[in-house]
């Protein structure tokens, strides 16, 4: 025995990139069906977990001095997705608090274990495990979070993480057939690269918490009189109880929040809200066409209808409503 270690063999190049390819693939789908209902959204995310989890297992394997806390974060974030799979009935909010407080523990032990090795490139990591940090305060930061919040934010740390492991496949050390020996040049690249990729992450994951407390803030403690029903309801389905201007919503158009009579599941006569929004200008000979435009759920709570969301930031969001508005549609 000459007393040395022996070094884990590590990923192929092929296996990088299958690996980034899952990861990234996993990310888009999160952050393009951000309102799937509950129950699929869960699934999704749990198999997007455990991916990070292999991420993480791949950092172990790859890296002698960030084995073990990337050992514990791959533990933590496989046993993680494999709890969400087979989670009964998780809540949008359950979700986000357990995701959250993960991602931010995760940044922690990231940003903690860059400190302690002092070796070139470590701010890359401090970075990275910054954005983390960021990504679970957005999570967290919104008591009424909405699937589209929690959506996007697994789904954007997924993508960095794609991002992170493209850039590594190109420098893998076991080739097909032998070894590369990294050059200079290419070590620049790398190193540049993934630079640039942790500077965006935390881009994001800092725009992502700040808008996140942002809404908090602005959303009030109830949704006001406004929503409250009447003792007696005073007509038919479709019967307007009350409206009011909301202001600023989008240019060219005029927005109103309605109160009004509709039915529910037995047919019994129950008040639901909406926008009515209306394009600037005489209306044509005839009146003008209609669209319905019905958003997925997004929370159960009073305090999740999008009606009470700020009007110059709910309205432009509302997908192809200047498509519509330009057609002459109300919405």
């Amino acid at each position: 025995m000459d007393g040395s270690t022996t070094t884990p063999q590590a990923p192929s190049r092929d296996q990088v990139v299958a690996l980034a390819a899952l990861l990234a693939v996993a990310g888009i789908v999160l952050v393009l069906r951000p309102f799937d209902d509950t129950s699929r959204l869960a699934r999704l995310i749990g198999v997007g977990l455990i991916l990070l989890g292999v991420d993480f297992f791949v950092s172990a394997r790859s890296s002698t001095a960030a084995r073990v806390p990337a050992g514990v974060n791959a533990v933590a974030w496989g046993a993680t997705g494999l709890a969400v799979l087979v989670w009964p009935s998780p809540t949008v909010r359950e979700l986000a608090i357990w995701i959250g407080v993960g991602l931010i523990a995760t940044g922690v032990i990231e940003v903690g274990a860059a400190l302690r090795n002092r070796r070139a490139g470590r701010w890359i990591e401090v970075l990275g495990g910054a954005s983390s940090v960021f990504f679970g305060v957005a999570a967290v930061a919104w008591p009424t979070v909405t699937t589209l919040v929690l959506s996007i934010v697994v789904g954007a740390r997924l993508i960095v993480a794609a991002a992170v492991r493209f850039v590594d496949a190109e420098d893998a050390t076991t080739l097909t057939g032998g070894t590369r020996a990294p050059t200079p040049s290419r070590s620049r690249w790398r190193v540049g690269v993934r630079s640039t990729i942790a500077v965006l992450g935390l881009v994001v994951g800092v725009l992502a918490a700040g808008v996140s407390v942002v809404v908090n803030r602005a959303q009030p403690e109830g949704p006001g009189e406004f929503y409250s029903a009447p003792d007696e309801l005073p007509g038919p389905p479709g019967t307007v109880i009350r409206s009011e201007l909301v202001e600023p919503f989008i240019d060219g158009a005029t927005a109103h929040r309605v109160l009004y009579v509709t039915s529910g599941r037995d047919e019994e006569p129950i008040t639901s809200s909406g926008l009515v929004i209306v394009p600037d200008g005489p209306a044509p000979d005839g009146g003008r066409p209609v669209v319905a435009y019905t958003h997925g759920t997004v929370g159960i709570d009073r305090r999740c209808s999008l009606s009470l969301l700020p009007g110059d930031v709910y309205g432009p969001a509302i997908p192809g409503i200047r498509e519509f508005l330009d057609a002459g549609f109300v919405i």
